[in-house]
């Protein structure tokens, strides 16, 4: 998620640094890697890469999105975003909606 603005006031730091679309940095741990890393993005940005999973559960297969990180690293927002920005569940819904809708 973005820093809001009490850490920016406070002079906090990202506590990672992103290498790539697949792999982070943790300053003193070393470099993971991951099937995606999408930081810092729109929510659109993220929700194009998962939209082929909602086709995908509506053809029958079991689909999960799964977000993990600790706390206030912006997995409600990533899921549910923002009244002004929609996060992958909403879209998620509404892309359901017009699939099923073309059916």
């Amino acid at each position: 998620r973005p820093m809001n603005s009490k850490e920016l006031e406070q002079g906090d730091v990202e506590a990672v640094r992103v290498v790539d679309d697949m792999r982070l940095e943790v300053p003193r741990c070393g470099i993971f890697t991951f099937d995606g890393v999408f930081a810092p993005g729109l929510q659109e940005e993220v929700f194009q890469d998962c939209r082929d999973l909602v086709q995908s559960a509506v053809d029958g297969h079991n689909v999960t999105i799964f977000a993990y990180g600790q706390t206030g690293a912006g997995k409600t927002y990533t899921l549910y975003g923002t009244p002004d920005e929609e996060g992958i569940a909403g879209r998620s819904i509404s892309e359901l909606f017009e699939i099923t809708s073309r059916l």
